[in-house]
């Protein structure tokens, strides 16, 4: 078990970018799992690898997460966040139309536990 840092929309607290099945809701001290057969919760290492990811946007907020099961890191991800996407990345994984290289720091869990919101100023690295 680790803490990471995990980034979710400030409006209402839903995955960052992933839609349809992949999409999770992060509320303060829930346990949150990841959708069988994908890649699993995306975090970040650092607060610094994320707040370097949102490059300054602020629809989004940083929360603070417990991690359980074995860390992965992937090579590629889905180029896009969308159901139908994740869904063609993860039945042709080698196929670079639908690959990208991950965000510095990223790396995937099975399982997290919201621990808190991090009010730090986004932008203070």
């Amino acid at each position: 078990m680790s803490i990471r840092y995990k980034v979710v929309q400030s409006s209402n607290r839903n995955s960052s970018h992933a839609t349809g099945r992949y999409k999770r809701i992060y509320t303060e001290n829930s346990i949150v799992n990841s959708e069988p057969g994908s890649l699993g919760i995306m975090c970040f290492d650092t607060r610094k690898h994320a707040v370097d990811w949102l490059d300054g946007k602020t629809e989004y907020m940083i929360i603070r997460v417990k991690t359980f099961g074995r860390g992965k890191r992937f090579k590629n991800i889905s180029w896009s966040p969308s159901q139908c996407a994740i869904n063609g990345f993860l039945e042709h994984r080698r196929s670079i139309a639908f690959v990208r290289i991950p965000p510095k720091g990223t790396i995937c869990y099975p399982t997290v536990r919201v621990l808190d919101w991090d009010n730090q100023n986004f932008f203070t690295k």
